[in-house]
């Protein structure tokens, strides 16, 4: 039974389909030249395409002659397929050309460009092409041969649209806002201080059960999303919250996760380094720098983060983290600033085990989008290789007979811990 356009649309509002996803499918990269051709605009795709070519080639000789038949087609002025880059940029590109020779061309020569190009397409060329008839035709097609093909290539939508969908995300963010809704994410970001509110609300988050849907499990992770949408600013994501089970006592998690021998394994993709140690009258803070390194299109991110810790009365420990602003860790051209509020909650269970249970709000920053985020969540429960190294690392602490923290007051995730336990006495 054919589907008409009106529930193809339908299926499709309800559905996140990402640009890298669409990119790196076949068919659907084909079927966006064809839009592009339709709105005369292919320059910027045929660029990529070539690109593409150039970084896989070996030698310097090929790579060489690939990029001045690139610079000839695509940034000389006026020429067939001239794309629109900015003057600095050109320039620069070609003058690193220059440099080159057949015995020294870089495979990076056209990264800058290829990553404004890139965004180009995503933001100005993407959005309409999925509204286009050539996308809404092609996804007839497609779902008659598999009524799955959908959920293939895109997240069910992390937008919440259950209520008032004529409202846009930037007018609820708005209305949520001036009304204070729990679901604004609000404080004052030059604020360097961690009070009882952050931690109430960071244990609240973790153990309202109410609040959250299973998104996905496996045998080392659980992960939810919370039901309702969060907003910081005009962006708006859903908060999430991540569970371990661990054959580890709580202390034995804790100072493993914490030890700065170890804290920069546990994901190469993130690196962290303490900034400044501030001792108030019951909490002590470590501001720390969290830079993240992400995959092309996108720059990387950092955050500039306060943590701090204290004991519960069951024995478990609470830590929170909130993205803050301080000259100690100033915001890098090359990274963009993303922001994180959320806490972690080791939880003791019986026969010295620990539940290790973080919730989170992240605005990462710049083009992420809800879907790209999804993805980035399913990704963390496939590979699961943190629960790993992080129990390698108790293993490893337990075998070397270490108990407690590091030593090294100011210097460790862990101190915030310690100034609490001696100000409880």
């Amino acid at each position: 039974m054919a589907l008409s356009r009106e529930s193809i649309v339908r299926q499709l509002s309800s559905y996140d389909i990402d640009f890298e996803t669409a990119f790196d499918h076949k068919d659907i990269r084909e079927c966006f030249y064809k839009h592009l051709i339709s709105v005369h605009n292919q320059s910027p795709y045929l660029f990529l395409t070539e690109v593409e070519k150039y970084m896989t080639y070996i030698s310097s000789r090929a790579r060489y002659d690939a990029a001045k038949k690139i610079i000839n087609l695509f940034l000389t002025p006026e020429s067939t397929c001239e794309i629109n880059v900015g003057h600095k940029l050109r320039e620069s590109v070609i003058d690193e050309f220059n440099k080159s020779s057949e015995k020294i061309c870089s495979r990076d020569l056209f990264d800058d460009i290829r990553v404004c190009i890139y965004a180009e397409l995503r933001e100005d060329n993407f959005p309409s092409f999925l509204n286009s008839k050539v996308f809404i035709d092609f996804m007839s097609d497609s779902l008659k041969e598999d009524a799955q093909f959908l959920s293939k290539i895109g997240s069910p939508s992390l937008v919440d649209t259950q209520s008032n969908d004529s409202i846009s995300c930037d007018e609820k963010t708005v209305a949520a806002s001036q009304s204070g809704k729990r679901n604004a994410i609000n404080y004052d970001e030059k604020k360097i201080e961690i009070s009882d509110a952050d931690f109430d609300q960071a244990l609240s988050d973790i153990k309202d059960e109410d609040m959250w849907k299973l998104f996905t499990q496996t045998d080392r992770i659980v992960i939810n999303i919370s039901k309702e949408s969060f907003y910081h600013g005009k962006r708006c994501f859903k908060k999430a919250r991540e569970e371990l089970i661990l054959p580890f006592g709580v202390e034995e998690v804790f100072y493993a996760y914490t030890d700065p021998r170890y804290c920069n394994t546990f994901d190469k993709a993130v690196k962290q380094e303490v900034a400044n140690y501030i001792i108030q009258d019951k909490y002590s803070i470590v501001l720390f720098h969290l830079k993240l390194k992400l995959g092309f299109p996108f720059k990387n991110r950092d955050f500039c983060l306060l943590n701090s810790c204290k004991r519960l009365p069951d024995g478990s420990i609470l830590s929170v983290r909130k993205s803050v602003e301080s000259h100690l860790v100033p915001s890098r051209r090359s990274h963009v600033r993303a922001v994180l509020v959320g806490g972690m909650l080791f939880e003791k269970l019986k026969n010295n085990r620990t539940r290790m249970v973080q919730s989170y709000f992240v605005d990462i920053g710049g083009y992420i989008t809800p879907a790209i985020y999804m993805k980035a969540l399913l990704n963390r429960a496939a590979i699961g290789d943190f629960s790993e190294q992080l129990q390698e690392v108790c293993r490893k602490r337990r075998d070397d007979g270490d108990k407690g923290p590091v030593r090294g007051k100011g210097q460790t995730l862990a101190d915030p811990l310690v100034h609490y336990e001696g100000y409880r006495i």
